[in-house]
């Protein structure tokens, strides 16, 4: 069964980790935030940004080596103004068949696209991880209301993004360097971002 890690557990994260638990799939969330971590832990509800919402077998720590320990999918669905510091911490903690998956939504510092500045930091560390990008318009901001039909229509996009990510996956094993798997990807993702902007 595929693992996906969520790292980040506001409105967006949270929508995003109970659509895969939904669906079956073995999640786990990470948060810096105690009351979130202490809520989901009680009460399987993340009462902060998601209160109306269980979230059914979802594994949560604050430890980011207990988060990657044996995931698929690494979803980063955290504010672009810590998500590069995020991906710093990781770094040593990935392994190569782990898949990024950049949720992030705005530019990281210098006016730089965040997928642009994490696909640089990997390709820094001589990491051949492949990374996906995905920043729908306009779902969830940083207000703590969340429109939960907006993300849960983009969470179902996010799960078709899943069985890209499974393909791509095992077609990357033969590709020749990150340029080319990040050219494959943008062509694969056309589809889904239009999915997404409706």
């Amino acid at each position: 069964m595929t693992k996906i890690s969520v790292l980040g557990l506001g409105n967006f994260g949270t929508a995003l980790a109970r659509n895969w638990t939904v669906h079956g799939k073995n999640v786990c969330g990470w948060t810096v935030e105690n009351d979130v971590f202490e809520s989901i832990k009680a009460t399987g509800v993340n009462e902060k940004y998601l209160p109306s919402f269980d979230l059914p077998g979802m594994g949560i720590t604050m430890e980011l080596d207990t988060a990657l320990d044996r995931a698929d999918i690494v979803a980063l669905a955290l504010p672009s103004h810590v998500v590069l510091d995020v991906v710093d911490a990781i770094m040593p903690l990935l392994t190569d068949s782990q898949v990024l998956l950049d949720l992030a939504k705005g530019l990281a510092p210098g006016e730089e696209l965040v997928s642009n500045a994490i696909g640089q930091k990997l390709m820094a560390n001589g990491r051949g991880n492949s990374l996906a990008v995905m920043a729908p318009d306009g779902c969830c901001g940083s207000s703590r209301t969340c429109n939960v039909r907006s993300c849960q229509v983009t969470a179902n996009a996010v799960h078709r993004v899943l069985m890209v990510v499974a393909t791509v996956k095992s077609a990357r094993q033969k590709s020749e360097g990150w340029m080319a798997r990040w050219k494959n990807w943008s062509i694969a993702m056309k589809p889904v971002l239009s999915l997404v902007k409706r």
